[in-house]
């Protein structure tokens, strides 16, 4: 979760917006890796401080400011940081890079409207004030990308338009497109084929980034 202050951070008050980590691999040493926190530029501009869940049930803040935070070269509504991390300590989970959506595997599975997607963030109605409680919500693709959207800054921005219950909260949330068990659908590659997918299904891909309404 995202906050204004340290201060609305261990309040757990109702602003701010949601996040989530990323881990990428260091080139020169693939064993090793660095985590970086993830969400939209409008959300850490607002709210820069991070709270993040312990084991034993507290929680931690980094205290950032929007200083800290890295923005997409091309203006796009994204924004990172990198953050050190106790796994003994912090309760987290990361996402590889290699989960993240590609041309390839779009084409490969052919998908497109009407894929199930889901979203993982911040419910600020009932979000856990004492610790983070996240919240996920369901939907499908609704349109693929093809002309950009225009955000409020005026950036024109590829995304992918999806139909979902998403309110106040969940900017920054990932945004995960999935193959449910038993759906079928033709390969690209061999036509011919139709592909079931067994139990537990295809996916999770990393979709996007929850990062406006229209």
């Amino acid at each position: 979760y995202l906050y204004p202050s340290v201060d609305h951070a261990d309040q757990g008050e109702q602003q701010g917006g949601s996040g989530f980590l990323v881990q990428v691999p260091l080139p020169s040493n693939p064993d090793r890796a660095i985590v970086f926190a993830v969400t939209n530029l409008h959300v850490c501009k607002a709210a820069p401080v991070i709270r993040l869940n312990n084991k034993d049930g507290n929680v931690s803040i980094a205290d950032f400011t929007k200083q800290h935070w890295i923005r997409h070269p091309d203006g796009d509504d994204l924004a990172i940081v990198p953050i050190g991390l106790d796994r003994s300590r912090h309760k987290i989970s990361t996402i590889g890079r290699e989960i993240f959506i590609s041309q390839a595997i779009i084409d490969k599975y052919d998908i497109g409207v009407g894929d199930d997607v889901f979203v993982v963030g911040r419910f600020i109605n009932h979000e856990g004030k004492q610790k983070n409680s996240p919240s996920v919500r369901f939907g499908n693709i609704a349109q693929m990308p093809g002309d950009k959207l225009k955000l409020d800054t005026g950036v024109e921005q590829e995304a992918f338009v999806v139909e979902a219950k998403s309110i106040g909260g969940y900017s920054g949330s990932p945004v995960f497109v999935h193959m449910l068990p038993l759906s079928s659908r033709p390969i690209r590659d061999d036509p011919k084929t139709l592909l079931i997918v067994p139990s537990p299904g295809i996916g999770p891909w990393l979709l996007g980034i929850d990062c406006c309404h229209i």
